[in-house]
């Protein structure tokens, strides 16, 4: 039976000549019961709401290759009711074994989720990297239905374009577009009691046209579904690795000879995956590292010695690390000049190696470094991923204001390497908190009126755009920025204004009230809280 169902199973067992083979299997029994459940006839288990279970029993059948439990299971997994439960932890779950229209579906029913207002429960068992991927894709399956609104607009009249109340057609582009932009998916906006609200109002007789309409609702179901396969997941051989040495294309650190040279003397030989031979004092390391403390402490075994060469009584310690990494990491504890970092490339071996060896002024070091504007400022997502990977809180409260500047619906998958997905969904709250609170602080009080002859009003021009640019960085550099506040003026709307109406004290002008009103909001802004506990 299991030979039948499962390549690898007949594989191991062909490979087994004991009476009663014995096969060791890395799961749970109960997991183990529900597969084979699955694999005999006439049996289905009953996995209920266990969602965990559910998928634990897929993953089993995908290490073991069980194909007609895979095909079961990959149904089920995106029924209407799993869908509507685990959207998101489905197309963490999809996309990680290649099941390629799982994922598909599945990011399709995201779009019905706000995902920075998902519970820490939703994304408890993903990675950062499958948020991250998934916003991604929302906002490009936003701009794309979108698009192919603005393609159902132009097809309508121009009368209903201008007099938007005056068409269900417009109507229902309106809606559709409020809609699309809070949940970034079609579903609801295809949907019989979507396309029926309104239906008693006035009527464009051109546009309204049932068999136009017909026509054109299916030319906008075509465009959505066209740019809904345009967004199929890809996957990529070179996906993000579990070391992070081999994250990105590693450039050059310049060296001495002198630098060279220091370690090619000591009590102790360290040994790199690379086979390069690096001479350390065995009490630098001691004094450093509470890691290399302990592991001299303990009992060692004797090498062998040859007489005829001294170098074999000399002890010979195995690392993981390449051999670049080790000499980087040794620079910081051992009284010489210490390296320059330049890219994160460079920065994350030395950092990861300076966690696994306890080395802590080595980890303060190197958070120093990342505090730097080339780093923080460069990506100040990767630095509190980093922060939170490696414990160092200071940083990652430091780190948390800098996200505030970044737009993180553009963040990078590699940003985010380590880092859990409810990590990320804090940094995603904090910010709507944020943005929430300066809202309120801007909107509490009225802006200065109008010029009540030319009718202009910078104000509400400014407070407007403003509204807009916190939502996505909740930081008053920006909106209080001359550049940005110029941009309320409309010059040649003022210019026709005179043109109109000649010269007058123009109440639009920006003026000493206008300074102390943007004063007064700034000082309210900064005073709220800036950093993120990790």
């Amino acid at each position: 039976m299991l030979k039948r169902a499962s390549p690898v199973f007949a594989s191991s067992l062909s490979e087994l000549t004991a009476e009663i083979p014995l096969i060791h299997i890395d799961a749970e029994g109960r997991t183990i019961d529900m597969l084979l459940q699955y694999i005999y006839p006439d049996c289905r288990p009953e996995v209920g709401s266990d969602f965990d279970a559910f998928l634990a029993v897929l993953q089993l059948a995908v290490v073991y290759q069980v194909g007609h439990v895979m095909q079961i299971l990959r149904k089920m997994l995106v029924t209407p009711e799993m869908l509507t439960q685990f959207p998101i932890r489905i197309y963490a779950a999809a996309t990680r074994w290649r099941f390629t229209a799982e994922a598909e579906i599945a990011a399709e029913a995201t779009g019905r989720l706000d995902l920075a207002r998902a519970s820490e429960k939703e994304v408890g068992n993903i990675s950062a990297t499958d948020l991250v991927k998934l916003m991604g894709r929302h906002v490009r399956r936003k701009s794309d239905i979108l698009e192919a609104l603005k393609g159902w607009k132009s097809s309508l009249c121009k009368t209903c374009q201008s007099m938007p109340g005056d068409s269900w057609s417009m109507r229902y582009y309106v809606r559709a577009v409020d809609e699309v932009k809070k949940h970034p998916a079609t579903d609801v906006i295809f949907s019989e009691e979507f396309i029926n609200q309104e239906t008693g109002k006035s009527n464009c007789p051109e546009c309204d046209n049932y068999f136009v309409l017909s026509q054109r609702l299916k030319d906008l179901k075509q465009a959505a579904a066209h740019s809904m396969r345009r967004q199929s997941p890809s996957y990529s051989r070179k996906s993000v690795q579990s070391t992070v040495s081999t994250i990105a294309p590693i450039t050059p650190i310049p060296s001495t000879p002198q630098l060279e040279n220091i370690f090619s003397e000591g009590d102790c030989i360290l040994r790199s995956i690379d086979s390069q031979d690096i001479r350390v004092y065995r009490r630098i390391l001691i004094e450093a590292s509470m890691f290399w403390k302990h592991l001299f402490s303990l009992p060692q075994s004797q090498p062998d010695v040859d007489p005829a060469d001294p170098e074999s009584a000399v002890p010979i310690v195995d690392c993981t690390e390449r051999g670049r990494t080790l000499k980087l990491l040794l620079q910081l504890i051992y009284p010489v000049p210490k390296p320059k970092f330049r890219t994160f490339a460079q920065i994350e071996p030395v950092l990861e190696a300076a966690h696994k060896f306890e080395m802590d002024a080595a980890l303060q070091h190197l958070a120093g470094i990342l505090r730097e504007a080339h780093f923080i400022q460069l990506d100040p997502v990767r630095v509190y991923a980093l922060a939170c990977r490696y414990d160092l809180p200071e940083l990652a409260r430091l780190s948390s204001s800098f996200t505030l500047r970044s737009d993180l619906e553009q963040t990078a998958e590699e940003s985010v390497f380590g880092l859990s997905a409810i990590s990320f969904l804090r940094l995603l709250q904090f910010r709507d908190t944020r943005a929430a609170q300066i809202t309120a602080i801007l909107t509490e009080r009225a802006p200065p009126s109008p010029c009540e002859q030319c009718k202009i009003a910078w104000a509400s021009n400014w407070l407007r755009l403003a509204l807009e640019e916190v939502c996505r960085r909740p930081v008053s550099d920006t909106i209080f920025g001359l550049s940005f506040v110029t941009k309320s003026f409309d010059v040649e709307q003022v210019r026709r204004s005179f043109d109109r109406i000649g010269y007058h004290q123009c109440n639009n002008i920006f003026n000493i009230a206008d300074h102390d009103w943007l004063q007064e909001l700034k000082k309210k802004i900064d005073m709220l809280p800036e950093s993120l506990d990790p």
